[in-house]
């Protein structure tokens, strides 16, 4: 089956975020080549040791005055298009990148499959591979030209055609989300759709939770998510201020809950007595299940972003009814279980219709990984193909 390589800026944990979730699951879909997972989410040597060496041997002045030169260098041209916050996180990144591609060999027995998660992180090793003989597969976490926040306003079109070049460089794409695979096939790009689904040990818990459920006796509603992430915590926001402002709302669909990390904190931000909202803050497992057995829903906000929310698949397995806006909805449109709106009015009755709803929805299927393996074999012989032409060509 040859050699295989899973270069990946995220930790495989099927307990962690949606990012570590997915990537934990590509990895499954691939278990059989036997992938050597190689992370690129950790400084390597090559992206720190300039700063300890100026910061020992000339000083905190000198090493202050290093990193401002070299954020300006290493800033520039495409780099110069993402939003400052993520800068330092994309030069680290291109760092890892650049380390490996030095290392970069032909595959030992002829044939090599190298996955790498957003490519546009790290040109250099796409490059590389490909030009070692390597056949690419770009996991594709989400579009990141495409999440507006991350990307300076001028630079953005700019940004997004060099995403697309660098997918474009790889034998296939994997996508989270239905919108990003026909985007990239509109483009020449051969993608494949394969949405997030719950590894075996994550799927038995949810299904325990499925059979626990006992929602409480008065009305409220879940909402999930990391603050760490602009676009949720931008979605969490609205949704709080959606039942700041609407009586009604806590009138039909009860008290508002929210969890997931850094959420304690906004309770600072908005005055608002518990028996209206409860600001939860991180949670155990234990006790994440305990709330997910209890409400009568959940409620998934996104106004931006390309990607795909994992937790609305959770929640659906789980049992527990999801509510989610358009936008975060999109690669959920035919999935039991979920309900989408569009405004307040919309919002109210798709609760109304999920308090009548007793029975639990159908478990959805796991996606089918059979296309992804087709398309590489296709790929693969095609590559071959190509290659004992070029041979007989060459004796010619």
């Amino acid at each position: 089956m040859g050699e295989c390589i899973y270069f990946t800026r995220f930790k495989h944990d099927p307990w962690g975020d949606g990012g570590q979730r997915w990537a934990h699951q590509v990895a499954n879909v691939f278990a059989d080549y036997e992938p050597r997972i190689v992370s690129l989410a950790w400084e390597t040597p090559i992206s720190w040791w300039p700063d300890e060496f100026f910061e020992r041997v000339l000083g905190d002045w000198n090493a202050h005055t290093w990193g401002l030169l070299r954020q300006q260098y290493h800033t520039g041209g495409d780099l110069l298009k993402w939003a400052p916050i993520r800068r330092r996180f994309v030069w680290l990144l291109s760092c890892a990148a650049r380390h490996q591609a030095e290392q970069v060999r032909p595959p030992a027995e002829g044939h090599g499959l190298a996955l790498i998660e957003d490519p546009i992180f790290f040109p250099s090793l796409v490059r590389a591979l490909k030009k070692s003989g390597w056949q690419v597969v770009a996991v594709c976490h989400n579009l990141e030209s495409l999440s507006s926040w991350q990307v300076t306003e001028k630079g953005q079109p700019i940004l997004f055609r060099k995403e697309l070049e660098r997918i474009s460089l790889c034998d296939l794409a994997i996508t989270i989300s239905k919108e990003e695979r026909a985007l990239l096939t509109q483009f020449g790009v051969p993608a494949v759709h394969h949405g997030y689904y719950p590894t075996p040990e994550v799927k038995e818990r949810l299904l325990e939770i499925r059979r626990a459920r006992r929602p409480s006796d008065s009305p409220s509603v879940l909402v999930l998510g990391s603050t760490g992430n602009h676009a949720t915590l931008d979605g969490i926001k609205s949704v709080i201020q959606m039942w700041c402002e609407n009586d009604e709302l806590t009138q039909t669909a009860g008290q508002l809950r929210v969890a997931g990390f850094g959420t304690e904190s906004l309770k600072d931000v908005y005055s608002i007595p518990d028996e209206k909202i409860v600001f939860l803050g991180s949670l155990s497992r234990e006790r994440l299940d305990k709330e997910m057995t209890t409400a009568h829903a959940c409620i998934c906000h996104q106004n931006e972003g390309s990607g795909a929310l994992t937790r609305i698949m959770d929640s659906v397995i789980a049992g527990l009814p999801v509510m989610a806006n358009e936008h975060a909805a999109r690669s959920y449109h035919n999935v039991p279980g979920v309900w989408s709106y569009t405004s307040l009015k919309s919002l109210l009755g798709a609760f109304a219709e999920i308090r009548k709803h007793v029975p639990a929805e159908d478990i959805p299927d796991a996606p089918d990984i059979s296309e992804i393996h087709s398309l590489l074999e296709a790929g693969e012989d095609d590559r071959s193909a190509r290659s004992d032409v070029s041979r007989v060509e060459g004796n010619d």
